[in-house]
């Protein structure tokens, strides 16, 4: 079955057919975050972008997150976005951003995090420990739990600007350093 919705946005009338999809919704996070990655050109540097829209202990889901990383692996410097994020830390996703001692490989690029008060604990966490390396930036909103990124930016709910001016920091400031 599918479902016609009107949306109007200040006046703008916008019409979707949508077909809802029955999953659970780990399986939603997860293919989320599989759909989120990008990587694009700036100069002769690839920055690669990874939405963390959940996180499990789940070893699907370790295994896919593993996967992702491997395939941005080739990227001059990362944009991880813990906005909105939900779910568990494990140390997989931590090792996969800094060396540890099982002397697994490591993304030991340019990292640049995004945060904002709806990034998870188990998010705020995540940014904490990546934090400490001076390769990795962390900026956007203060986290509900009192984390206070390094640079921020505000990005209201209520902007209603085509532009996000979190997102697009963070790949000034990554393309700085990189």
């Amino acid at each position: 079955p599918h479902y016609d919705l009107a949306i109007d946005m200040a006046g703008n009338r916008l019409n979707l057919t949508v077909t809802p999809v029955f999953e659970n919704l780990f399986d939603s996070y997860r293919n989320a975050t599989a759909s989120s990655i990008q990587e694009f050109s700036a100069g002769d540097k690839v920055i690669g972008y990874i939405r963390l829209w959940a996180l499990s202990r789940s070893t699907a889901d370790v295994i896919s997150y593993q996967a992702l990383m491997e395939d941005l692996s080739h990227c001059d410097g990362l944009i991880l976005d813990l906005r909105s994020s939900y779910g568990y830390l494990d140390e997989i996703y931590v090792n996969s951003l800094i060396p540890n001692p099982s002397g697994n490989d490591y993304f030991g690029k340019s990292v640049v995090v995004i945060v904002d008060s709806k990034t998870s604990l188990q998010g705020a966490q995540l940014a904490r420990k990546l934090r400490r390396l001076d390769r990795i930036v962390v900026l956007g909103a203060e986290t509900d739990d009192g984390l206070k990124p390094e640079l921020d930016v505000p990005y209201p709910f209520t902007q209603t600007s085509r532009g996000d001016p979190q997102f697009e920091t963070a790949l000034n400031r990554l393309l700085g350093t990189i």
